[in-house]
């Protein structure tokens, strides 16, 4: 009896000391780090609206022109469907204007909200970036870049086939498959080229430019694949960082500057890693199953939205910038469109057109 006694009061000595410590490491928690309880997000659906119907109401600016399988059209700033009609042949868009090509005049027809714009003579593959226009020819040998009212501003072939291509507001950045990457300005003077190496294939994936054209991202090479970032120095660029990467297959991948500059990310198979500018060692894994489609950034709220395609079965994920999962939409598609305006979503999929907004509650 003694025994047990003592026994139990020692138990209920521990235990009141643990509580007054746990009391205690909270108290000094919340005053070393006070916070408040973030909401939890989600995706509250609108009116779902099909693709199939021929729709043609008056354009309202603010707005922005799409295409989605067979279909192209334009939603307003409140994603309002406006137009919904037949896709136009070799039809690309940057969202304020959309090109396609005119086979009975063999020409370029660029097209705003009010109608024609101009039309460029002779051109047939019409591609947008930076939200300049540019024509390639047949067989993606050169490039043509064009002014705001379709004049030529240069033309450049190339001796390899054109792989990719980014821009600015003044740069052109040009990659090709035996693994050069050249920048013209408007007038078409070049500041390169510029040959990564270090792999046993020469070839560029994909660049990307800053707003300011300070920067460049490359990914190149297989045995190894390579991620670079150049900075300007003088009349050329050159690397600041560069890492090998894991995989080695030669596909198409995502690559592209975040955050005003302050953030790079590239696609490596199956997931996005971001970069800081600033230390490119620091970096995010955000991981997901299949192939990137699409990827939008809401840096008011730091959240990064991938589409990501897997066997016809679409995933809508939202991450943070540190790779923490905040909410994934699975469904089934084939086509599919994603677009952000604020805190408004448009989501194409297949033969629907889907508003939703994001919501903390």
């Amino acid at each position: 009896m003694g025994l047990l006694r003592e026994s139990t009061a020692r138990e209920n000595s521990a235990v009141f000391i643990t509580v007054i410590l746990s009391v205690v490491f909270v108290f000094l928690y919340s005053l070393a780090f006070p916070r408040t309880l973030g909401k939890e997000l989600f995706f509250v659906a609108g009116t779902a609206v099909p693709l199939s119907e021929d729709l043609n109401q008056p354009l309202k600016p603010g707005g922005s022109f799409f295409r989605l399988g067979e279909h192209q059209g334009y939603w307003s700033e409140d994603g309002t469907l406006l137009q919904s009609l037949p896709l136009k042949p070799q039809m690309v868009t940057d969202g304020q204007r959309f090109a396609w090509y005119d086979s009975v005049g063999e020409q370029i027809v660029v097209e705003g909200i009010k109608g024609v714009l101009f039309q460029v003579k002779g051109q047939k593959y019409p591609y947008w970036s930076g939200g300049r226009l540019f024509a390639l020819d047949e067989n993606r040998l050169a490039l043509t870049a064009l002014g705001a009212a379709g004049q030529t501003l240069w033309t450049k072939h190339f001796s390899s086939l054109i792989s990719a291509v980014d821009a600015n507001s003044e740069h052109t950045v040009v990659g090709t498959l035996d693994g050069k990457v050249q920048v013209f300005d408007l007038k078409g003077n070049s500041a390169g080229p510029f040959v990564p190496g270090g792999s046993r294939v020469p070839v560029i994936f994909n660049v990307a430019i800053s707003r300011d054209g300070q920067r460049l991202l490359v990914l190149a090479g297989i045995d190894p694949k390579r991620f670079l970032l150049l900075e300007k120095g003088g009349g050329d660029f050159r690397p600041v960082f560069h890492k090998s990467l894991t995989e080695n297959k030669p596909w198409p991948t995502w690559l592209g500057f975040l955050d005003e500059g302050q953030l790079s990310f590239h696609e490596v198979e199956e997931a996005v890693i971001i970069n800081q500018i600033s230390n490119g060692a620091q970096e995010s894994l955000l991981p997901f199953k299949g192939h990137l489609e699409d990827l939008h950034f809401l840096s008011s709220k730091k959240l990064i939205l991938l589409l990501t395609n897997d066997k016809d079965k679409q995933s809508l994920v939202v991450d943070s910038l540190e790779g923490r999962p905040v909410l994934k939409v699975t469904f089934l598609a084939r086509e599919v469109l994603l677009r952000t305006s604020g805190d408004t979503f448009l989501l194409g999929v297949d033969q629907s057109f889907l508003t939703m907004k994001l919501s903390y509650r």
